[in-house]
C-alpha cells in the first residue's frame, strides 16, 4: 500500500462530539500522567494555541477498531506555518476505556482525523426501540 500524504491542519473537518465521547476528553483532564504524555510527545493539536488535544481520531479497520483523543503523531509545521500530520507513522489514541493504544498507522489506513469543535455537544445515540410495559 502506497503511504498517504500528510495532511494539513487548514484541511481537516470539524466534528461535534456526543456527551459520551466528550467523557475521552474529560478522562484526559483527570488522568494523571496523561497531559505529560501529550506533552512529552509533541504536544498535537491543530489550533498551535490549543492547551489540550483538540483532534478526535476513528480507525476502524480488521485490526484496529477505536475512536478517541490523538495525543501523537508525527507531525510537522510547513513553510507556511501549518501543521502536518503523518497518520501512516505510530498514532497513539486515548480511547473510552481509559487507555493509551499505540497503533501503527500504515497498517490502519481507514481512518478519519478531525478537529473536535468544544462549543457544543450533541445528543448520545441511542440504539434499539423503547421499552413497552404491558
Amino acid at each position: 500500500m502506497a503511504p498517504h500524504a500528510p495532511l494539513r491542519a487548514d484541511a481537516v473537518e470539524t466534528i461535534i462530539l456526543t456527551h459520551r465521547q466528550y467523557n475521552i476528553v474529560m478522562d484526559f483532564k483527570e488522568i494523571e500522567g496523561l497531559r505529560g504524555i501529550w506533552e512529552r510527545m509533541g504536544r498535537v493539536r491543530a489550533n498551535p494555541a490549543a492547551t489540550q488535544p483538540d483532534l478526535w481520531l476513528h480507525i476502524d479497520t480488521n485490526e484496529y477498531l477505536t475512536h478517541g483523543l490523538l495525543l501523537y503523531c508525527p507531525m510537522a509545521t510547513g513553510a507556511d506555518g501549518v501543521a502536518t500530520f503523518d497518520l501512516d507513522g505510530v498514532l497513539m489514541v486515548l480511547d473510552k476505556y481509559e487507555q493509551v493504544n499505540t497503533i501503527p498507522g500504515w497498517l490502519a489506513p481507514e481512518r478519519t482525523l478531525s478537529r473536535i469543535d468544544s462549543s457544543m455537544l450533541k445528543e448520545d445515540e441511542t440504539h434499539g426501540s423503547p421499552v413497552e410495559y404491558d
